[in-house]
Parts: C-alpha cells; sequence; structure tokens
C-alpha cells in the first residue's frame, strides 16, 4: 500500500472514530518546556501517531481517555493529563517549531516542547496577572470571599469559585486557599514569580501562590491598563541600563504587558521600566531625552496582551514607575535596634538586593504613604508610621553596613536600622474647611484650598486715613522737577546707582559670582572681618570713628576710593514737605535726617520720624524724597565722635547688618531686561504638592520689563503640542529626569498648558527678620494666581513642601467673580498670610481683606514688617493686622496639635518663620491649591477640573475656550513697579 495515502486514510479513520471537533474549537494554552523524558510535563495517557499526528487526533485521543488536557511533541507524539501544566513551564511559541506529521501546516511541539491545549472551557479567557504580595493576613489584598479547598485546589477551581460568586479577579494561595475580589490589585503589590512556589492540593503541576503571595488571574481579561498615564514615550535601547535575572527572560516572553514590567522594575527598585520586542522587560534609574524617538516606532503587540504595544526592534517603551526621587538630606533620625519578634517599623518590609540606598527606601515608603523608612542589612527596606523609640537608638557607627545600590551610602546593619523621616504625615487628605469672614481658624485645613482667615474691609483709595508706616515708590519722571540727580537717577554716569550692573565701572553688591568683586555679606575671606567683631586686637573695629584710615564693611573693596566713618546723629528736627529733610555731606558720606512716608500717587513725601540713613560710595541704603547734593569725593573727611551704624535684628546670609538699612531695592529701571544680578529665573513643571499647570521658563515673552515696571504675564501652547508633543526644559532647576524637567504629552496626560515665569532673590538676597514692601498690580483673568512671596532658603524643619513655611504677601484670584460656599472668594477678595504643614497636612493662617472693585485695577503697596515675634501685614500702610499672638507657637494659631507641632518645636514660637528667606515673584494658573471643587466663575460656570483628578489638566485644557476670553494682554500680567527691603 502506498504510504502516503495510508498515512491520509489514518487521520480519515481517527476523525470518524474518535468525533474531531474542527480546529477552531481548540484552546491552545501555549508552548510549555519540559526538562527531561523522565519527567514529563502532561502525566497521563501517551501514544505515538507517527505519520500522522494533528491537534484534532491527540484532542480526540485524550478525550477518550477522560483527561482535559492535551499536548503534542516532537511531530508525532501526544501526551495527556487531567491536569494543566504550570504557567512556569511556559516558554516562547518559536520553540514549538516542529511540523505536525499528520498536517504540516500546524505545529505540533518540539524537542522537549510540548504545544498544549485545554479540551473544555475556554480557559484564555481568564488571564493570569501574575505574583501579588500581601502585607499580613489582617490586610487582604483581595477582600471580596475566600474559601479553602484542602486537598483539592487548582486555579481553574478558584476561578470558577469566584466567577460563580460574581467576582472578577481571583487568587489562590498557600496550595489550598482561595481569594475572591471586584478589585484589580495594583502593581505596586506585585512580586516576584519565584515567590509563588506553593504547588497545589489539586495539581502538584500548578503553583497556587506562596505564604501570603496569591497567584492571580482577571477572570474576564478586562485588559485594564493601570500604568497608561505613566508612559514616558519611546526611546531608543542603546543608553539605557539593563536588569535580566537568568530564570526571569521565560515569564515576560508570554506574560509581558506594560502593567507586568513596571511592577517588575518597581520591585526592583528602579524609576523606569521599558519593554522591547513584545517580549523583553528592562529596568533603568534614569532615561535621556535625546534617545526618544517617534511613538509610533514603538508598535510591537505585547505577549501577554496584543492589545497593548510593548517597544519594538531595538526600541523601548519606557513608563514611569511611580518611585519619586526625593533627597534623604536633612531628615535623618538615627540607628536604631531591631528584632524579629518586635519590629521598630512594621509596616511593610521590601528588599532591593541591587539597588537599595536610603534615598531608594524613602521615596517608597512616602508613595505608599508612610511616615517612615529604614534600611537595614544592606538591601532591606522597612516602613512604618510609628517614631522609633528613642532608648532603642545606637550610635550611627553601628548602622555602617554600604548600600548595594551606592556604596558610599550607609544601609543600617545587622539588626540595626537607619530610619529616615519621609515627611509624609499621616498621608490622609484632610477634608476642606472655608471660615466665613471676621473669623480666626484654630484648625486651618490643606489642599486643595487653604484658607484661615481674619477678615477686615478695605475702603477705596480716596478715602484711606494716610498711616507713616507704608513706604512708598520713588518719584517718577513726570515728578522730577529738579535739576538735581536723584539717588535712583541711573541715567547720569557721575552718579550711578549701585544695582547699574550692567555698566563695567559698577557692579551690584549682590554679585557674588564675580571674583573681583567680593559680596560685602561674605566673611569667608581671612582679609574681611565681620563688622561686629572686635575681639581681634590687630583688627579694628570699622566703628572705631577715631581712625579715618579703617574702610567701612560696607566699601564694595575697591582700594582707589577711601571710605569714611558716618556722622554723628544731628539735632533731631521735625520735618515737612514745606521743610524738607535735613542732608549733611561729609566727606564720602552723607547723612539724612528724616524717615519714610507714606504713599501718595507714588510720590514720596518725609514725615518727623528722623533716623539716620546713610549713602556710602553709591550703596545707596534707603530712599527719600527730595534732592541731595552729590558727593565730592575731594572734600575733607570729618570724623565723627559716634558711630551711627545700630546694630539691627535683621540678617543678611547669617550677618547682622545696620539699622534701617535698606538691603535690596529694585524699581526696575535701569534697563529693559531683569536684572540677571538681582533675579534668578526658575525652569520647572511644577509637580507635587500643588500641580500647577504652568510651566516656569526663562523667556522674554513671560517675564521682562516695560515701562519701568517688571511684567510677569501667562502665553498658551499650541494645543498640537500640549497634546502631542516633548518638552525638555533646557537648564531646569527641578528634579533632574523627573517630571518637573521632562513630559511628554499623550492622551490627557498632556504638557502644561500655560507658559509663565517666576524670578526669585535665591541667589542674590536670603534674610531674616525686615521690612518687606512691593508696589504691584495682581492680575486678572479665570485662573490665574499671582505668586509674591518670601520662600525658606534651607529646608531646617524638613523636606516637606511646606515645612519650613512660605508667607503670602498678597494674593488674590485673578476671577473677577468667583462664588463658593455661598460668598465670593475671587478678585475682590486679597489673602495674605502663611502656609505651613507636615507632608500633605498643609494648614494656612490667612488675613482676608475685601474691595469692592477688586484688587485688579490699580496699584496698591503691599507690606511685610516680619519680627522675631510675629508678622505684620499692611496694604497700602493701613489695616495692620498680626498673624501671631503673644505667648503662643504660631503651629497652633494655624491648627496643629502638639503631636505634629513637634516638628517645629525646636524653633521660636513663630517657627518656621525664623529662618532665613528669599523673595519670589510669578504667576501660576489653576493647580490644586488655589481653587476649591464646585466654586464657580462669572455665569455661574463651574471650575472645569476636579481637585487631585486624574485628568485634571486635561479637563481644565478643553475649556479654554471660556477662561480665555477673560484674559487681557495687560490686565492678565503681574505688574511690579519696585521690590525694597529694609533692616528692621
Amino acid at each position: 500500500m502506498n504510504p502516503e495515502w495510508f498515512a491520509k486514510l489514518s487521520v480519515v479513520l481517527a476523525q470518524i472514530v474518535f468525533g474531531l471537533v474542527g480546529t477552531d474549537g481548540l484552546n491552545y494554552l501555549g508552548c510549555f518546556k519540559e526538562t527531561s523524558i523522565n519527567d514529563r510535563l502532561l502525566k497521563g495517557a501517551t501514544k505515538e501517531f507517527r505519520r500522522s499526528l494533528t491537534p484534532e487526533i491527540c484532542l480526540s485521543y485524550c478525550k477518550t481517555k477522560g483527561m482535559r488536557f492535551f499536548g503534542l511533541q516532537y511531530s508525532y507524539e501526544c501526551f495527556c493529563s487531567i491536569e494543566r501544566p504550570s504557567f512556569k513551564k511556559i516558554a516562547d511559541d518559536n520553540e514549538c517549531n516542529m511540523q505536525c506529521e499528520g498536517n504540516p501546516r500546524e505545529t505540533c511541539g518540539g524537542g522537549l516542547r510540548l504545544s498544549v491545549y485545554d479540551s473544555e472551557e475556554d480557559f484564555s479567557t481568564a488571564k493570569y496577572m501574575g505574583c501579588y504580595k500581601e502585607r499580613s493576613v489582617t490586610a487582604r489584598l483581595m477582600a471580596g470571599t475566600t474559601k479553602e479547598f484542602r486537598g483539592t485546589l487548582t486555579n481553574q477551581q478558584c476561578i470558577q469559585f469566584c466567577r460563580d460568586k460574581g467576582f472578577s479577579y481571583a487568587g489562590t494561595q498557600y496550595s489550598y486557599e482561595c481569594f475572591c475580589s471586584n478589585e484589580r490589585p495594583h502593581f505596586k503589590s506585585a512580586a516576584n514569580e519565584k515567590d509563588c512556589n506553593s504547588k497545589c492540593d489539586g495539581n502538584a503541576n500548578e503553583y497556587c501562590g506562596g505564604g501570603l503571595k496569591l497567584s492571580v488571574f482577571d477572570l474576564y481579561d478586562k485588559s485594564t491598563d493601570q500604568v497608561y498615564s505613566n508612559f514616558l514615550g519611546c526611546y531608543e535601547t542603546s543608553s539605557y541600563q539593563r536588569d535580566f535575572l537568568p530564570n526571569d527572560e521565560d515569564y515576560f516572553t508570554k506574560l509581558l504587558t506594560p502593567e507586568f514590567c513596571v511592577g517588575y522594575c518597581y520591585h526592583k527598585g528602579y524609576r523606569y521600566a521599558g519593554m522591547e520586542s513584545g517580549n523583553s522587560c528592562f529596568c533603568a534609574t534614569g532615561i535621556d531625552a535625546v534617545h526618544k524617538v517617534n511613538d509610533l516606532q514603538c508598535n510591537v503587540p505585547c505577549s501577554g496582551d496584543k492589545k497593548f504595544k510593548c517597544g519594538g526592534k531595538g526600541k523601548l517603551s519606557v513608563y514611569h514607575t511611580e518611585i519619586s526621587d526625593q533627597s534623604e538630606e536633612g531628615r535623618l533620625l538615627g540607628c536604631f535596634e531591631d528584632s524579629s519578634t518586635l519590629r521598630t517599623l512594621s509596616g511593610l518590609e521590601t528588599v532591593f538586593k541591587e539597588t537599595n540606598t536610603p534615598r531608594l527606601c524613602l521615596n517608597v515608603c512616602l508613595q505608599l504613604g508612610f511616615k517612615y523608612a529604614g534600611v537595614q542589612y544592606g538591601y532591606e527596606c522597612f516602613c512604618g508610621n510609628r517614631p522609633p523609640p528613642r532608648d532603642l537608638e545606637k550610635p550611627e557607627s553601628e548602622c555602617s553596613m554600604k548600600c548595594p545600590g551606592d556604596r558610599l551610602k550607609m544601609c543600617g546593619g545587622g539588626w540595626r536600622l537607619l530610619i529616615f523621616n519621609t515627611g509624609s504625615g499621616s498621608g490622609a487628605k484632610p477634608a476642606v474647611v472655608v471660615t466665613q469672614p471676621a473669623t480666626i481658624l484654630t484648625a486651618a485645613t490643606q489642599r486643595p484650598y487653604t484658607l484661615t482667615t481674619i477678615s477686615t474691609t478695605t475702603r477705596k483709595p480716596s478715602t484711606l486715613l494716610m498711616n507713616t508706616q507704608t513706604t512708598w515708590r520713588p518719584p517718577t519722571e513726570q515728578n522730577q522737577e529738579s535739576t538735581q540727580q536723584k539717588p535712583w537717577d541711573n541715567n547720569k554716569p557721575q552718579d550711578q546707582s549701585p544695582w547699574g550692573s550692567n555698566k563695567p565701572q559698577q557692579q551690584s553688591p549682590w554679585a557674588t559670582t564675580k571674583p573681583q568683586q567680593q559680596s560685602p555679606w561674605d566673611t569667608t575671606k581671612p582679609q574681611q572681618q565681620s563688622p561686629w567683631d572686635t575681639t581681634k586686637p590687630q583688627q579694628q573695629s570699622p566703628w572705631d570713628s577715631t581712625k579715618p584710615q579703617q574702610q567701612t564693611p560696607w566699601d564694595n573693596n575697591k582700594p582707589q576710593q577711601q571710605t569714611t566713618t558716618v556722622t554723628t546723629r544731628p539735632p533731631q528736627q521735625s520735618t515737612s514737605p514745606e521743610n524738607p529733610a535735613q542732608l549733611t555731606t561729609w566727606g564720602n558720606s552723607q547723612t539724612i535726617q528724616g524717615g519714610l512716608s507714606n504713599q501718595n500717587n507714588g510720590r514720596p513725601q518725609q514725615q518727623p520720624n528722623p533716623g539716620i540713613i546713610t549713602q556710602t560710595h553709591g550703596v545707596f541704603n534707603s530712599q527719600q524724597s527730595g534732592s541731595y547734593t552729590p558727593v565730592n569725593n575731594n572734600q575733607p573727611t570729618k570724623i565723627p565722635n559716634k558711630p551711627t551704624c545700630i546694630r539691627s535684628l535683621t540678617e543678611v546670609r547669617g550677618e547682622n547688618v545696620c539699622k534701617g538699612q535698606t538691603i535690596f531695592y529694585d524699581d526696575f529701571s535701569e534697563n529693559s531686561n531683569i536684572d540677571q544680578y538681582k533675579w534668578t529665573h526658575e525652569a520647572i513643571m511644577p509637580w507635587t504638592p500643588d500641580y500647577e499647570f504652568v510651566v516656569y521658563t526663562k523667556n522674554d515673552t513671560t517675564a521682562f520689563v516695560k515701562h519701568k515696571r517688571l511684567y510677569i504675564k501667562p502665553t498658551l501652547f499650541a494645543d498640537d503640542f500640549v497634546k502631542r508633543g516633548t518638552l525638555d526644559l533646557e537648564s531646569c532647576t527641578g528634579l533632574l529626569h523627573s517630571e518637573e524637567c521632562r513630559r511628554q504629552g499623550a492622551t490627557f496626560n498632556i504638557i502644561p498648558p500655560v507658559q509663565s515665569a517666576r524670578i526669585t532673590t535665591k541667589e542674590s538676597l536670603s534674610f531674616k527678620y525686615g521690612r518687606i514692601d512691593i508696589r504691584a498690580k495682581l492680575p486678572v483673568g479665570d485662573w490665574i494666581v499671582p505668586e509674591i512671596w518670601l520662600e525658606p532658603k534651607r529646608k531646617d524643619y524638613g523636606s516637606g513642601a511646606f515645612a519650613s513655611g512660605r508667607v503670602r504677601i498678597a494674593m488674590a484670584r485673578g476671577n473677577e467673580i468667583l462664588e463658593y460656599d455661598g460668598r465670593d472668594i475671587g478678585n475682590r477678595q486679597l489673602e495674605v498670610g502663611i502656609l505651613m504643614g507636615v507632608g500633605e497636612n498643609i494648614r494656612a493662617r490667612t488675613i482676608i481683606r475685601d474691595k469692592a472693585d477688586g484688587w485688579w485695577r490699580n496699584f496698591h503697596n503691599y507690606s511685610l514688617i516680619w519680627t522675631p515675634e510675629n508678622l505684620q501685614f499692611l496694604v497700602d500702610g493701613q489695616h495692620q493686622e498680626s498673624l501671631a499672638s503673644p505667648g503662643q507657637p504660631l503651629y497652633r494659631l494655624a491648627g496643629f496639635d502638639e503631636e505634629l507641632g513637634q516638628t517645629w518645636n525646636q524653633g521660636s514660637l513663630i517657627a518656621p518663620f525664623d529662618k532665613e528667606f528669599y523673595v519670589t515673584l510669578g504667576l501660576s494658573v489653576g493647580g490644586m491649591r488655589d481653587f476649591p471643587d464646585e466654586c464657580r466663575s462669572a455665569n455661574g460656570h463651574e471650575k472645569p477640573w476636579r481637585n487631585m483628578a486624574v485628568k485634571a489638566m486635561a479637563s481644565f485644557w478643553e475649556d479654554r475656550r471660556i477662561w480665555q476670553k477673560t484674559w487681557t494682554e495687560e490686565n492678565s500680567a503681574l505688574q511690579i513697579e519696585y521690590v525694597m527691603v529694609t533692616a528692621l
């Protein structure tokens, strides 16, 4: 008989005898691997079908044996089993590459490789998600229902049980336990596949979880992608650190999804995950934007779910794992003893064998909401919410084991925990409380709307009584009638402003970056002595007026000019506009009798509050009205009998200055550019905790000087760029390789659509205590917020965003009308005060002033008098209000209890506002703090986004046809005429 004809006949007879179902009805499970012929994966019946084997033949044979699962191998071998093979034995489909002898168009396994099918229920609709871990038996990951199947449990049995109970997810654990849930486990709870190593009681070839480990299944294959918003884009693979374990490649060949890879990298301690070629997972500590390519190049379907894309050839689909990158600096609590019976930090234990550092552990615990993080034995990371007992504290030398992720860092020791405060507080988000007018809250609350109020009503400017404590703006060109030069006139080279840094012969006294010019506050150089240090006999005090050859500390170290001492205080005289301040010139020093006056339409006036204010070698230490006699450097010097510099409470960079000294002044009049020696631009995309909808950049269209005013105004990016563009900030001042510096627009995870500016004196001036005067016109336009702040130079009270405080000198929302809870919180309401907090528990103590026609129509003087006992706020010199109360710590007045108040107990009663701060000016839009949900703008239009919603920024952008109409070229900009800081 012809052999070929016989083979065909055998196939036909087999189909008739076994009643074969069609190929389309087969449920293919995949290619599985065996280790040897002596340890078969399918341990039931077996038969060889030489020249005739097809999947249909093997199925029919195994059905006659009463066995559900069948596999084909080596072209002609058929194997049967009642037990499903373990997913851990799965191999790449390419390894099952031998043709079936009964049908060359079909595949029948390979060498020690089985093409496995399920003859019954379509098991593929229940998709295996991976191995997940639980914290404890009291904190179950799947909390729907549970049942024990001792002696019989299989994964399929648990799946069916949970389906019958109406649940969407099933998990097996500890060989015989079945758990059900309708909530999808988060990828942060994923565990290594090796940890699910308990064989099922009902099938020794399957694994059913492990100790506190769950083998989890998605019963209806909902294909939920929890990490879609973490997608950063498509990148080339050349520069990435890859992290493969030898036995883990097999899992990705069949199970790879974005969620699976992100979970894997998260638990390895990496901040980025990347998928390549549909079946490979990579992890990295950082990414480089120069390797980003078009997203369409990542076009290969994921092996675990074809609906998603997992890279391409030589291309990585890159995701963020949600591990933040906060620094651990300043958060160390100490080294503490630990034990196996009573953990010092008992919330969570994680192992990072290759990557552990204090920074990594702190950020993992912070993201999970824990207050404390601790590293131990090099690679162990612990989280908890209870502070470590002080009686367990040990010397830090006992926590000296090196970290695997950074050999320069220490990661605890044997039963020794190096513990850090994460700054997360309780992790809770307190409810929003908004007070009624004329009340002071003692429990002001935080995000998304911080408001504690002391309410007053401001009358129209024409009815205000003038107060002698306010400041003024120097005369404008229109009212400078005198032919004599004014001290603020920068146009005459013979008497240049000390801030005229654009002219080479005169340098800003704050420009400490130029080696030839030393800052007057820099006392680190041995040749420059503090003016208060009189203990060295060989160094004469600059206040000793008997020796004229001694130079004052306010001289800019120019040897060609001799500095002389100031005069004694002359007899007190009363001055008025008709009887101007008396001015006396002694050599290179000028003495002016008289004090500062109130603001009168921007024109200064003298008033009878005498004091000694000096100008030495062009360093103008205070501004005054009227004219003065230019200095004659050739005039003989008159030596006074007593020094006139009185030590002030104000400190600049840790050094005291003279009482009444003007330590900073800028009226934006010297040229059309922002003075780079005074102001530093921030370049950042705001992130936690306020998530403003802006990008702060150094750009002439968003921050510029015009008509002797500083303008900071918002501009909009193009819609296509917002939704699909890539923004990599040049000279980013935020956290590198984070969302603060780089973003990719994708779906509703858009780039911040508004471009704005924020400038600070961080590099030129930081000070403690003083008077701050800022003349400004606040912006108008829906969802705009002016930023006129004092911010802390250092995080002395913790690394949290508001642990060291922030002072709001002036803030009025841009919405002309903004109703919330029955009251108008729009531009008619001015808020001044402070913000402080621990973690996300951020509270405000705020003074509110109402103005019927809004705060955007005119310039106003916004002032702060900051003393060691209080913070007092004034507007146009009126309605001086105090935030502090005698004898009470400020944190209590802000609503913090004693436990949280421990953060500031080390400081004074006004802590954290007892350290050095710097000035910040900017303009933001939207965000999560200043606009409460359900507030309504004009015509009852509700705020278009929900605070903390994933789509918040996208929802704001989609509503632009409404709010963009309220923005105007001139009035939607923050305008500043001058900034002045004066020593107390």
